[in-house]
């Protein structure tokens, strides 16, 4: 798939590499939601075609994507918390009736609230965190990303 394959879920490495809340720099990280590839829609009918559908959800994800990919790792993280919170309400607020996308669509917005999660986690975070597992879920989390994205792009261009 073409563009860059990185996660702006990496930045949670970024968090503690830089003492969480001491960092000088924005990232410039993509989100590998920007992979995402609408699809042309060709048919018109009184439900939406499985390619307007997708087109929706991924005009949605790319469009969602936007605040985070600006992520400042010096930053508000309770705000990043909260822009991630209003990225899944829009997800959740799509009307899918396509069974993949809907499943697609359910997987994204758990990823998104478990990514609002790490994010408040990653305020707290102490000489007693175990940093490990902040890698660990940070790392799961964009492979879930990813898998998503290429889940998507593959049933959007069948």
């Amino acid at each position: 798939m073409p563009g860059m394959r990185s996660s702006w879920l990496g930045l949670a490495l970024s968090f503690v590499a830089l003492g969480v809340g001491c960092g000088e720099k924005k990232s410039s990280k993509r989100s590998h939601s920007d992979d995402l590839e609408p699809e042309a829609s060709s048919v018109v009918s009184a439900a939406p075609s499985k390619d307007a559908q997708c087109n929706t959800f991924i005009q949605t994800i790319n469009e969602g994507s936007k605040p985070v990919k600006e992520f400042d790792a010096k930053g508000d993280l309770e705000e990043q918390a909260k822009n991630l919170d209003t990225f899944e309400k829009k997800i959740a607020a799509l009307t899918l009736q396509d069974a993949e996308l809907k499943k697609a669509a359910d997987g994204y917005r758990k990823m998104i609230t478990d990514m609002a999660k790490l994010s408040r986690d990653l305020k707290n975070v102490d000489d007693k965190t175990d940093l490990n597992a902040i890698e660990k879920r940070s790392n799961d989390l964009s492979k879930t990303e990813s898998d998503l994205v290429d889940k998507v792009n593959a049933y959007c261009r069948r």
